[in-house]
């Protein structure tokens, strides 16, 4: 597991939440990166700097615009960021627990466009244990089918999760490489 990049963007979602939560707290994208504790930031590499500016101004246009109304290339940001977030934070399970998880079926396509095919496949398996092989959009509907899941299953969830853990593509710079790709399609990067 990148313990770095769980720590950021653990970091960012709380730093988001509470933004979200607590209108009266002033957050400015361009201050995101002082608002990590030194003893993290001394650890970041430059790439992952770069993408922790990047989620905090795609983040703040997501809650004014929603997803639908991202352009293409910020809609893969956010199912890669969210993913690897949550996934790192408490394996699939939370990830298609929480809301989150309503970006579950373009996952697959968002990590294949950045060239992790092979997290783009384990991402898909664990889609496929849902009923009609795939998780519901409905928050709801997801949750009570993960909760009616036979214990195997679960245990099926928990290997993907380790398998997800060993980062058989390199989630960090393939995100990085699509975003200079694609960065006039980011709002001011």
């Amino acid at each position: 597991m990148n313990w770095k990049f769980l720590l950021a963007g653990i970091l960012i979602c709380l730093i988001v939440i509470v933004t979200i939560m607590r209108r009266e707290i002033p957050f400015k994208p361009k201050d995101s990166l002082q608002q990590i504790p030194d003893s993290i930031l001394e650890n970041m590499s430059e790439e992952l700097k770069f993408l922790t500016t990047t989620s905090n101004k795609v983040f703040i246009r997501l809650e004014k615009i929603g997803f639908g109304g991202l352009g293409d290339a910020e809609k893969v940001f956010v199912c890669v960021w969210v993913l690897e977030g949550e996934v790192n934070n408490g394996g699939f399970h939370q990830f298609f627990f929480n809301s989150s998880g309503e970006y579950s079926v373009e996952a697959v396509s968002a990590f294949e466009k950045i060239g992790a095919t092979k997290m783009a496949g384990i991402i898909q398996r664990a889609n496929s244990m849902f009923k009609n092989g795939r998780p519901p959009k409905n928050w709801e509907s997801r949750q009570e089918e993960l909760l009616k899941m036979p214990e195997s299953a679960e245990k099926e969830m928990e290997r993907l999760t380790n398998e997800f853990y060993k980062y058989p593509d390199d989630i960090e710079k393939l995100l990085y490489q699509f975003v200079l790709k694609h960065r006039e399609e980011f709002l001011d990067i």
